[in-house]
């Protein structure tokens, strides 16, 4: 494993309804603005199917709770929050979809 950098494309992937992804994240701070994490899409940011399947955010305020959104073909743009990550120490992230059923 490596480290990401923004706007760098890692990869292609098969889209299917149900999966399961899983990282290690270390925050080591907070920004005011919408923090990207990882970001899957078929192209465009927002708001159709598959635009955001998922994405990962760090919600806007300096928090590190995250904002996760699944997005399916009825709402590209519904997903979860989470409580806050603690800072400088590794958290497992797991994300588990089986349709509208979600586990983080």
């Amino acid at each position: 494993p490596g480290l990401l950098v923004q706007n760098n494309k890692i990869g292609e992937v098969s889209g299917k309804a149900d999966y399961k992804l899983s990282f290690d994240i270390t925050p080591t701070g907070t920004i005011a603005d919408w923090g990207s994490i990882v970001h899957f899409t078929n192209g465009g940011d927002c708001c159709k199917f598959g635009q955001r399947s998922p994405a990962f955010w760090f919600i806007q305020g300096s928090t590190t709770r995250l904002h996760v959104i699944i997005g399916d073909s009825t709402d590209g743009n519904w997903g979860i929050n989470t409580d806050a990550l603690p800072l400088f120490a590794c958290t497992k992230v797991t994300l588990e979809c089986k349709g509208k059923d979600v586990k983080l």
